[in-house]
C-alpha cells in the first residue's frame, strides 16, 4: 500500500478563498452596475424621443367647427337705479363701455 505522501509540495502560490469572493463579488458588481447603465441610457433615449412629436407645416383650410350653446356670466354685476320714474328717452353708453362715477348713463323723460 504505497500512497503518495500528502506533503508533496503543490506549484504556485495558494489562493486563497477570501480573494476568490472578492474577486467574484467585484465581477458581479461591475455586472450590474453597467446593466443599470445600459437600463437608464436606454430609458433616457426613449425619454427623449418621445417628448416631441412634429411634422411639418402645410397651408389648407380649416375644417374643424365647434358649436355649443350654454350659459355667460358675468364676472361682477353692478344694479343701476334712478330716483325718478319715467321713460328712457336717450342711452348714452353701450355694453362694455368703462364708465366712471358720476358719468351720464341716459336720460330719461319723467
Amino acid at each position: 500500500m504505497n500512497r503518495p505522501s500528502s506533503t508533496a509540495p503543490r506549484s504556485g502560490k495558494p489562493v486563497s478563498r477570501s480573494l476568490v469572493t472578492r474577486l467574484v463579488l467585484a465581477v458581479v458588481v461591475l455586472a450590474l452596475l453597467g446593466a443599470g447603465y445600459r437600463y437608464w441610457a436606454s430609458r433616457k433615449e426613449m425619454a427623449a424621443e418621445g417628448a416631441y412629436r412634429t411634422t411639418s407645416v402645410e397651408r389648407g383650410d380649416i375644417r374643424v367647427a365647434i358649436s355649443a350653446t350654454g350659459t355667460l356670466s358675468a364676472i361682477s354685476t353692478v344694479t343701476v337705479g334712478t330716483q325718478i320714474s319715467g321713460q328712457v328717452t336717450d342711452v348714452l353708453v353701450d355694453y362694455n363701455s368703462r364708465v366712471k362715477k358720476g358719468d351720464v348713463l341716459a336720460r330719461i323723460d319723467p
